[in-house]
């Protein structure tokens, strides 16, 4: 599966076989997941319930690739209107789920709320009297605007959750490739829409449900410029997909500042991976520089209020910090085991000072350094239980909590499984889905492998999992087995 390469192009990207590199890179990304979630999972559980886990979750893939075996025999759905179907199936289990529990405040969830509830009672985006910019103002806004139109936002908030997450089953399907196999894209968004730690994870007032959905839109909107066919739209259309870009760009770095790399990754990625490699440059260029130009008010806020200019937040050194320091473990380090000179000092002081402490451990240990990357990988990767732990915090008992862990570490590993299969025979792959796969996956990998993993930093990524694993080669020949 290889591109066409411009007649204009350097000799040496003549020369690469881009799907083989692609597919490769991926196989080797999917076999860091496996391995983490693996490892991941005989740790998060007693011995007996890991095997458990481990047989049930070999069953489910088994039983997901002998469905998509039959998909590939059967006739083709009536894809929008099982679409439709599933999407509402997926918006009732959350809508459910949030009725059920309410929406959850703990943990970064309760800050959400404090920073939104200031917004609406005394009018400046902080805590306790002091304007921040350590949290970007996505979340909060959307919780003080549901506030202000007398919508109760405990409710509201989980409600909207909600609505995102069932909205990203839609993206799934179209990542999925609907029109060459539109059995196997109804397979995706099934397994987006039942995804038990997506569904968990909206009674929580965490940015992740509406980071995913605009994250996996914002995919969707990049993906005909990766597909061999290119994006065939007049000029007109590629002024409205740069705009689209734009907005979805500016939209998800508001919610979630890590987002903002993601425009100019997949215009890095496009010098390589595009088959309409002048076309896809101007596209998602302007759709980055649009990003930007969205986030400069907010920008300008930073300089009326701190006296300096920048984008988003000021957790950038932080973020580093706890990630590289002799403490660091490669997962999340807590405040309180941060310096004391730390304590009670302004957010951009202290992250204008951690930035420098971490980048100075990072020149004085760089062994130390690179032997951290591969536990930031497994902290990522290694299971998909953290929400469910917070979201039934109270709610159920202790056995009903360890089956809900138990059932999101199985779909999560089947999801793993079949993503490995998937990424082991690319060919088998639609092209802008494996570009993408490919930039996405590489992006994620490069992060965190400065920053810190965490396990709920992987959800962005678990619409291109279902995706890809949506097009998993079965397990066994293809004469085998009866259809």
């Amino acid at each position: 599966m290889g591109y066409k390469v411009r007649p204009g192009m350097k000799k040496t990207l003549q020369m690469i076989p881009v799907g083989s590199v692609s597919g490769r890179s991926l196989s080797a990304m999917a076999a860091v997941v496996l391995v983490s979630a693996l490892i991941g999972t005989c740790t998060a559980f007693r011995p007996w319930r890991a095997a458990a886990v481990g047989g049930v979750t070999v069953a489910l893939t088994l039983l997901a690739s002998w469905a998509l075996r039959r998909i590939d025999r059967a006739d083709r759905p009536g894809s929008w209107v099982w679409l439709a179907a599933v999407t509402g199936i997926g918006f009732a289990l959350r809508l459910g789920w949030v009725l059920s529990a309410g929406t959850v405040q703990v943990s970064d969830a309760a800050e959400y709320v404090a920073l939104a509830r200031n917004l609406v009672e005394g009018g400046y985006y902080g805590l306790d009297g002091r304007s921040l910019a350590f949290r970007p103002p996505g979340l909060p806004v959307a919780i003080a605007l549901l506030a202000k139109a007398g919508l109760p936002p405990g409710l509201w908030t989980g409600i909207l959750n909600a609505l995102a997450s069932a909205a990203t089953i839609p993206a799934v399907w179209l990542l999925a490739g609907p029109v060459a196999a539109p059995g196997r894209a109804l397979f995706a968004s099934v397994l987006w829409a039942v995804f038990p730690s997506q569904v968990f994870t909206c009674s929580l007032a965490l940015t992740e449900p509406i980071f995913t959905a605009l994250f996996a839109w914002l995919i969707v909107a990049a993906l005909p410029l990766f597909s061999p066919a290119g994006d065939r739209s007049r000029a007109s259309g590629h002024v409205v997909r740069a705009l689209l870009l734009g907005v979805l760009g500016a939209a998800a770095a508001y919610v979630r500042s890590p987002a903002l790399s993601v425009p100019f990754a997949l215009l890095l990625g496009a010098v390589v991976l595009s088959p309409v490699r002048r076309r896809a440059r101007a596209v998602l260029g302007a759709g980055a520089l649009l990003t930007v130009v969205a986030l400069l008010p907010w920008g300008l806020r930073n300089q009326r209020v701190f006296g300096e200019f920048f984008l988003l937040t000021t957790n950038g050194g932080t973020t580093l910090y706890q990630a590289n320091n002799d403490r660091a473990t490669g997962s999340f380090l807590r405040p309180e085991e941060w310096p004391r000179s730390f304590a009670g000092r302004d957010d951009l002081e202290v992250s204008r000072e951690a930035g420098r402490a971490a980048k100075e451990w990072i020149r004085d240990h760089p062994g130390r350094f690179l032997s951290l990357v591969p536990r930031k990988w497994y902290a990522l990767f290694r299971d998909d239980v953290d929400t469910v732990a917070l979201a039934t915090n109270g709610l159920v008992s202790p056995a009903t909590k360890a089956l809900a862990r138990g059932a999101c570490q199985m779909v999560y590993l089947a999801a793993v499984l079949l993503l490995v299969l998937a990424a082991a025979r690319p060919r088998r792959l639609p092209a802008g889905l494996l570009a993408v796969a490919v930039i996405v996956f590489a992006l994620w990998f490069a992060t965190h492998a400065v920053f810190h993993g965490q396990q709920r930093f992987h959800h962005a990524l678990l619409p291109v999992f279902c995706a890809l694993a949506a097009h998993a080669a079965p397990p066994w020949p293809r004469g085998g087995g009866r259809g």
